[in-house]
């Protein structure tokens, strides 16, 4: 079913002894884009489509799994015998997993993105190691990866203010939301600084506010939603715990009612420590060690690919795409970023040497592997 994702089995030799201690390896490229609009004129390729435009750029993922599978399935006879790679093309890592058509009922299943909907059906089954990796604004080339916590944990979070409201002539005869608003909008933003230790780390960010439809008028209600992010559930509880309180106690002291309702997220991407050490090695010898880095890391971004790596060990990373010799914007979600093409070769390649060196084969020479990235600049 497409909506659920396609999920694409490469085998190697069935005759034969088995050589390989692994069996079966995935690999993962997410293909949804992002309810935005693209301003980017200038491009050929601009979306067509108001309202979804690939300003994340999971459409070059899935170019850079599709152009790696090929690239197995041409030599797959020098896989080793009974062994598969697996190549899983995912849909919603952004999330909007419930508003995909067509979907079987028994499959709505209070999931919220494509990576636990695909695990559901079986798509990690036979699996004993998963990679994955994305796109990010650092210098062109440069490899990013960490073992333990890699990218936040992630939830949303919306307020629903009201008391009654009135003319604005006559504040004094209503309950006003907007004030409280405020003051709650100000409060939170001590939350991390006050209540976390230094070595503690979230982010609160509201991001929408919505109340009042006249200039003349004070309005019954007022919404404030966001984000917030997070490396562990200690800090997550202690965050949500401190919005609470200042939610419940800044609208007892404006007299209004108010709510704060949250929507957990995706986990902590948890990159373990034996395959991320074997794959900061590999990465090592394409791009050279200095190229390999945990700078910045984690981030505050979050990723679906947290579920695979539940499931069964793997490593995610993550390869720059910014070259400044250029003008391009590789900043994702915004609406003028562009992904840079020069990274395809560079992320097939990655997933080619992993099947090399997991399955302890040569489905491609290391010359062969070297020519696919000699003109990316260093």
């Amino acid at each position: 079913d497409v909506n659920l994702g396609l999920v694409v089995d490469i085998f190697g030799p069935t005759d034969g002894p088995s050589t390989s201690p692994l069996t079966c390896i995935a690999f993962r490229g997410d293909m949804d884009a992002l309810p935005m609009t693209e301003r980017n004129p200038q491009l050929s390729y601009e979306s067509k489509v108001p309202g979804a435009a690939h300003m994340c750029g999971h459409d070059g993922h899935t170019v850079s799994l599709m152009g790696f599978g090929s690239l197995v399935y041409q030599r797959r006879h020098l896989l080793p015998p009974h062994t598969c790679v697996r190549l899983l093309f995912q849909p919603a890592e952004e999330g909007h997993f419930g508003e995909l058509c067509c979907l079987d009922s028994s499959i709505l299943w209070s999931v919220q993105s494509g990576a636990p909907a695909m695990i559901k059906e079986g798509c990690l089954e036979t699996v004993q190691e998963v990679y994955g990796y994305h796109n990010g604004p650092f210098p062109l080339g440069i490899i990013g990866v960490k073992s333990g916590a890699m990218l936040a944990h992630s939830s949303r979070f919306k307020i629903n203010i009201s008391g009654p409201g009135g003319h604005g002539s006559a504040p004094h005869q209503t309950k006003d939301p907007i004030v409280a608003a405020g003051q709650i909008i100000v409060g939170m933003q001590s939350i991390v600084s006050r209540n976390l230790s230094a070595h503690d780390s979230a982010v609160v960010s509201i991001t929408q506010v919505h109340g009042g439809e006249a200039d003349n008028v004070i309005p019954s209600n007022v919404s404030l939603s966001g984000t917030l992010r997070d490396f562990s559930t200690t800090v997550s509880a202690t965050v949500q715990q401190r919005m609470t309180s200042i939610v419940e106690h800044t609208c007892c002291a404006y007299d209004v009612k108010g709510e704060i309702d949250f929507d957990d997220g995706y986990p902590v991407l948890m990159n373990p420590e034996t395959e991320t050490s074997i794959f900061k090695t590999i990465a090592e010898s394409v791009v050279g060690k200095a190229r390999v880095t945990s700078q910045g890391l984690p981030v505050c971004g979050s990723e679906d690919f947290s579920y695979f790596l539940q499931e069964c060990p793997g490593c995610f990373f993550v390869i720059g795409t910014a070259n400044k010799l250029e003008s391009q914007n590789r900043n994702n979600h915004s609406d003028t970023f562009d992904f840079n093409d020069a990274i395809l070769p560079l992320a097939a390649r990655m997933f080619l040497e992993i099947v090399n060196n997991r399955f302890g084969c040569a489905v491609y020479a290391p010359e062969e592997l070297a020519l696919m990235t000699a003109k990316i600049p260093s």
